[in-house]
Parts: C-alpha cells; sequence; structure tokens
C-alpha cells in the first residue's frame, strides 16, 4: 500500500515537472522572439534613416565622350557626388522634350561628341530626383530618366529615358568650372571603352583598356562592384 502511494506520488511529480520545464521553456522562446523581432526592427530602421537620399540617388557611372571619338568611364563615387551638387547650382529654362524617331534618333543623341554622360543604377522619377539636390528647374511628375547628358558647347542638360527613348532637354546658364576641374582631375583613373549595343538595342559600354589593381588589395580594402565586370551597362 506504502509503496503504491509513493510510485503515484512520483508520478505526479514527474508530470507537474515536466509541465513546469514546457512552461518555463514556452516563456524563453516568446521573450527571445521578441527580442529578436525588436532588436531587427531597431537596426533596420537605423541602417534606413542612415542613409541621406542624396547618397542613394546618384549617378554610379559617368563617361566622356570626347572630340575625336574617345569614351572615358569612371565609377569613382566621389565624382558623382559632387558632380551632381555642381549641376544643381546652375540656373534652367524650362523642359522641352526632343523631337526623337525611333531608336536610332536616340542613340544617335546619346552618342554626340563633347558631352558628358551621366548614367543611373535604375530610372528615376525625374521631379523627385531635382527635388531632393535643389535643383533649379521644374518638371512634371511622370517623367522617368535613367541618363543624364551635359552638352558643354550648347550649354544644355539632357535626360534620357532608355525604356521609351524619350528626351527631355533644358538650356542652362551659370558657371561649369567647378564642374570641369573635377572631371579633368589628373588624379581620376578614366578606362577607355567603346560603345555597343544589346539585344534589346540598349546601350551600354564595354571596357577596352587594361585594368590593374594593387595584389590582394581587394581583400584589404572595399571596391566598386563594377571594377571587376568587364560589361559596363
Amino acid at each position: 500500500m506504502g509503496l503504491n502511494w509513493s510510485y503515484k506520488l512520483v508520478r505526479i511529480l514527474l508530470v507537474a515537472m515536466i509541465g513546469l520545464s514546457i512552461f518555463l521553456s514556452s516563456l524563453i522562446w516568446a521573450q527571445s522572439s521578441r527580442t529578436s523581432v525588436g532588436n531587427y526592427t531597431d537596426n533596420v530602421t537605423a541602417t534606413i534613416k542612415a542613409f541621406d537620399p542624396r547618397e542613394v540617388f546618384v549617378p554610379v557611372r559617368l563617361v566622356r565622350h570626347l572630340p575625336d571619338d574617345e569614351l572615358l568611364y569612371t565609377n569613382r563615387e566621389s565624382i558623382m557626388q559632387k558632380a551632381t551638387e555642381e549641376l544643381s547650382k546652375l540656373d534652367y529654362d524650362l523642359l522641352k522634350q526632343e523631337p526623337i524617331n525611333g531608336i536610332e534618333d536616340y542613340q544617335a543623341f546619346l552618342s554626340r561628341k563633347g558631352t558628358i554622360e551621366l548614367m543611373f543604377s535604375d530610372k528615376l522619377l525625374l521631379h523627385y530626383f531635382l527635388s531632393v539636390f535643389d535643383f533649379k528647374l521644374a518638371a512634371d511628375n511622370t517623367i522617368m530618366f535613367n541618363r543624364l547628358i551635359l552638352d558643354y558647347q550648347h550649354q544644355r542638360v539632357s535626360f534620357l529615358n532608355d525604356e521609351d527613348s524619350s528626351i527631355w532637354t533644358t538650356s542652362y546658364k551659370g558657371s561649369l568650372a567647378g564642374f570641369r576641374d573635377l572631371i579633368l582631375d589628373e588624379h581620376t583613373d578614366y578606362f577607355e571603352v567603346e560603345s555597343k549595343n544589346n539585344y534589346n538595342d540598349r546601350v551600354f559600354y564595354n571596357i577596352t583598356s587594361d585594368i590593374k589593381l594593387k595584389k590582394y588589395s581587394y581583400i584589404l580594402e572595399t571596391q566598386a562592384y563594377s571594377v571587376f565586370f568587364k560589361f559596363i551597362v
């Protein structure tokens, strides 16, 4: 009788301990989950707040179309940032759409000599881009673009959209001495490139000059991702 009673007591205590263990484990998992989600949300919010639009919506590639048909390319981030800031200081006239008849006219406009081409990673809403960098220029809130062409000779800036071959142009007033000094800086490394068309008649640039990197520097330092690609879209 006494043995049977003690056996029942052990079973009851064992079940109670198992139940308590399950309860405590569930509390630990729930608390851990809430903490992880909270930390992740805080980190994401902090990361989003860390990037200013002026750092995000800038060109990622620059091509100089020289008068002798030579094309020089750079993706130096400081150049892109400063070039955009210099352009924002100019005074602009009204935007006007260029009369483009088909892809051939569009590509001919894009390949004009004596111009500076700035390319973006994707299409941008022109109105938003201009407001972010405080351009003295108004634009319809439906115009999209992914290339910017600066024409020194005619003092014009054009915004191009590869997808629909549309071009919007405006004249500017003001000095671009700072921009020229930036582009012609002897410390800026340029790569020779050639213009190509892909299967969808999109223009891209193929690097033709040799690229020299310091041994192991890509392990120790942060390099722009496009340095390691032969084809520059």
